[in-house]
């Protein structure tokens, strides 16, 4: 069987319950940026976005190929084992097992949890949860942070009263408050509270679901109310507190190190297996080039900055920022040359 070709995409924004975008704009390259409700890019996507209370939009989150019009899904389910690999195949079937998002949040966004596999499993019968992890990009001012985790001391029963009185305050002082600044890279394995904060630009990579459950039945800045599917996520009211893990006291926080540091490029783990096998994700900045191996793993590429050229030998694709590109389990080596340099993420799948 002949190798398979990479895959760019086209834009592929989704709704959400807050306000953003401008900085995600910004790193498009989009005429007049600007915040509003899709402050979110769904990176080479086989996950519907959920969107309870609004106008359903078909297909909406579900990546399509800028080459033939099709989505990424319905391209993958023609030959699984070619594009995502036999053992990848095997083990979690026509899934790519990861999502990867762009996002920048003008407001804070919802206090908000996410199952880990086991309870996911057990309560909607999904064989993927949500831990995710964020890689900061910018940051609209000095003041940005993110929130992960609690605070000690905090028990469900206070958590619980909290939420049931919307003391919307209260619950923000039992979290954790960390100062974000480009570069910074937290884990937010599920279970763990978290929200990200106002004025953030990250690149998501998470288990591939949408299942959420927030606290906060009402937006602090459009005073959009939400329904009650959006706080459980269909979870229901009498298990989604199962979700909160009370005694996980890991720091969300990872240290970024360089793997490999040559004449033409450098490698930078920013999220490794030994962190999580859920997903890892490289940062690679090309001088000069860099070559792709056919290791028969599919993976995800993201250019952060710059412009460079992947020659497969078959033919030669221009990246340029914010661009990202699929590149199948069953392919050819290929190289990535650039003469001004080019800075890409490297998104691979579950271990």
């Amino acid at each position: 069987m002949s190798e398979l070709r990479p895959i760019k995409f086209l834009p592929n924004r989704a709704r959400r319950v807050y306000r953003g975008g401008l900085l995600l704009d910004k790193w498009q390259g989009n005429p007049d940026p600007g915040d509003s409700f899709t402050p979110e890019e769904w990176i080479a996507s086989l996950v519907p976005a959920v969107n309870h209370g609004m106008p359903y939009v078909p297909n909406e989150g579900l990546s399509v190929d800028r080459a033939s019009g099709r989505t990424l899904k319905n391209i993958i389910s023609e030959d699984p084992v070619a594009m995502l690999g036999a053992r990848h195949y095997k083990k979690f079937g026509a899934t790519m097992g990861i999502l990867v998002k762009a996002l920048d949040s003008m407001e804070r966004l919802p206090i908000q949890v996410h199952p880990d596999k086991a309870l996911a499993k057990r309560l909607l019968g999904s064989d993927f949860g949500k831990t995710e992890a964020w890689y900061i990009l910018d940051v609209r001012s000095q003041e940005a942070a993110v929130y992960a985790g609690f605070k000690k001391g905090v028990t469900l029963e206070l958590w619980q009263s909290l939420f049931e009185k919307q003391d919307i305050p209260g619950m923000v002082d039992c979290l954790v408050k960390i100062p974000a600044k480009p570069g910074d890279v937290f884990l937010i394995r599920g279970g763990l509270p978290h929200a990200i904060g106002a004025g953030c630009l990250l690149m998501e990579i998470q288990e591939p679901t949408d299942i959420t459950v927030r606290l906060e039945r009402k937006m602090a800045l459009s005073g959009v109310e939400l329904p009650d599917m959006s706080i459980h996520s269909g979870i229901g009211f009498d298990h989604m507190f199962e979700c909160f893990s009370f005694d996980d006291k890991r720091s969300p926080v990872l240290t970024p190190k360089i793997i490999e540091d040559e004449e033409d490029f450098s490698v930078k783990s920013l999220i490794s297996y030994d962190n999580t096998t859920s997903f890892a994700m490289e940062e690679i900045d090309v001088r000069n080039k860099f070559r792709l191996g056919a290791d028969g793993v599919f993976c995800l590429l993201v250019v952060l900055s710059g412009n460079g050229v992947l020659d497969t030998g078959e033919e030669k694709i221009p990246l340029s920022q914010s661009e990202y590109i699929f590149l199948p389990a069953q392919r050819a080596e290929s190289l990535i040359t650039t003469t001004d340099g080019i800075r890409f993420l490297r998104c691979l799948p579950p271990q």
